[in-house]
């Protein structure tokens, strides 16, 4: 605060008395645009296109006090980060608030609609994200859409027969999109019809690892039906094959 002495003349039916009164101002503004000077024991601040108001006491100088200037507060703002869904139900995506500015004090507060705070999440599926953000006492709801990055890439296709038999001509057994991340991290188990083990593979990508028939001593199986148990990271695959030669 900034305290002067107001120097007030008074004409009393006794005489002149002087008489001293202690006056507190509020709020100054002080701007680069303007200036700062002192007489003896007074301070003046004003800024460019402010009026000066004086009152003149004496010897003492003058008062100065500029009009306070409104405040606007600069409105607040972020960025979003979002990382879309690979695959339905893979729940790989994710949504960062990011670069938070517009308040004086640095506080944000995140609050997500599950309840959840922070500025991140993580392992999200498809869809909407609400939240809302505190700040300098001001409230902002929002939402951030995560969306899928595609519907084709990620889905598996299993055929129900192959024939290794040399020709040339589906001689091993493929499964679509096995090599599309995340799908690329597997491994799967075939079964005969009792229930047997006959051949395992990790990473099945349809070229180097895939199954010729064959079970784990490289010996050609003979024609009938076998089933097969594929296990990702994110779930399970089964089904059954025909193998004829």
């Amino acid at each position: 605060m900034i305290r002067k002495i107001l120097i007030i003349l008074s004409l009393l039916s006794s005489g002149l008395v002087w008489a001293q009164e202690e006056i507190v101002i509020g709020r100054s503004v002080i701007s680069t645009a303007g200036t700062t000077f002192k007489t003896q024991n007074t301070s003046y601040s004003f800024t460019v296109g402010e009026p000066i108001l004086g009152t003149y006491g004496y010897d003492s100088g003058y008062l100065t006090q500029g009009y306070q200037q409104p405040y606007d507060p600069p409105p607040i703002r972020y960025d979003k980060l979002v990382i879309d869904e690979s695959c339905p139900e893979i729940r790989n995506g994710s949504i960062v608030l990011t670069n938070f500015r517009g308040c004086i004090t640095g506080d944000y507060k995140v609050t997500w609609q599950d309840g959840l705070t922070g500025n991140n999440l993580e392992n999200l599926k498809t869809g909407w994200y609400y939240f809302r953000l505190e700040s300098c006492d001001s409230i902002i709801k929002d939402s951030v859409l995560v969306g899928l990055t595609s519907e084709n890439p990620c889905a598996l296709s299993f055929y129900t027969a192959f024939s290794p038999n040399q020709d040339g001509v589906n001689d091993t057994w493929e499964i679509d999109n096995i090599a599309v991340p995340p799908n690329d991290i597997n491994e799967i188990i075939f079964y005969n019809i009792w229930g047997q083990e006959i051949n395992t593979f990790s990473n099945y990508d349809n070229q180097k690892n895939v199954w010729d028939g064959k079970n784990k001593n490289g010996v050609d199986m003979p024609e009938g039906t076998y089933y097969f148990v594929l296990t990702l990271s994110f779930t399970t695959y089964s089904g059954y094959i025909e193998l004829t030669r």
